[in-house]
């Protein structure tokens, strides 16, 4: 898992993020396997465990006293494509007694272009439920702002392969400041994603970014 927070300091919840034990290669990241999961069609399993899982933990530590203010989750494209999607996460809420408000779900950027029409209506009826969405890998899937700005998302999580480069040159800057800028424009709220070193959170403060992780 990985915690984000506001630039300006103090948690803001946490991102449950799959890995794969594997008896021979050990601990692998998602870029090992997911790929392969997709092209077996297994991918909206492995996504529901993880969201049902997702929500078990956050459920025991608030009950071992630990407030974690919220729990993202990355949803794929198989589960969105299911019309049971909406009656799952209601469902898992109910069994752990979760707010709604307590759960983000995150849709890759390429993965809401390329599916508009499919997507649009689950994702209404998640916002109804209550839950919070954002738009994943912010700023590499070409978006159609006309398109993006009828999204019912609350957060855009601005990709890494922006953040890194944040302090080494001009061009690296300006592609941060306008991304923030779209996302306040849009009254989105914007993560960036990928901070590593206090130089970084320093420049993300400057561009007024109110989330990092």
């Amino acid at each position: 898992r990985q915690r984000s927070r506001r630039a300006a300091g103090g948690e803001a919840g946490v991102e449950a993020l799959v890995r794969w034990e594997h008896p021979e290669l050990g601990l692998l990241a998602p870029d090992r396997f997911v790929g392969v999961a997709e092209e077996m069609g297994i991918i909206g399993e492995i996504g529901e465990w993880v969201l049902a899982e997702a929500c078990r933990q956050l459920a025991r530590w608030r009950q071992a006293g630990f407030a974690v203010p919220r729990m993202a989750v990355n949803l794929s494209m198989q589960q969105l494509e299911r019309d049971e999607l909406v009656a799952c996460v209601r469902g898992l809420l109910e069994t752990w007694a979760l707010t709604p408000d307590l759960l983000e779900l995150e849709v890759t950027e390429s993965m809401i272009m390329r599916q508009t029409g499919r997507v649009l209506p689950v994702l209404d009826g998640l916002r109804s439920l209550g839950v919070y969405l954002a738009v994943d890998d912010f700023g590499t899937g070409y978006s159609s702002l006309s398109r993006l700005r009828h999204l019912p998302v609350h957060r855009l999580k601005v990709d890494y392969s922006f953040v890194r480069d944040i302090g080494l040159n001009t061009t690296a800057n300006a592609l941060i400041q306008s991304l923030v800028s779209l996302g306040d424009a849009m009254n989105l709220s914007v993560i960036a994603e990928g901070i590593e070193n206090e130089d970084q959170l320093k420049l993300l403060r400057l561009v007024q970014c109110e989330y990092v992780q």
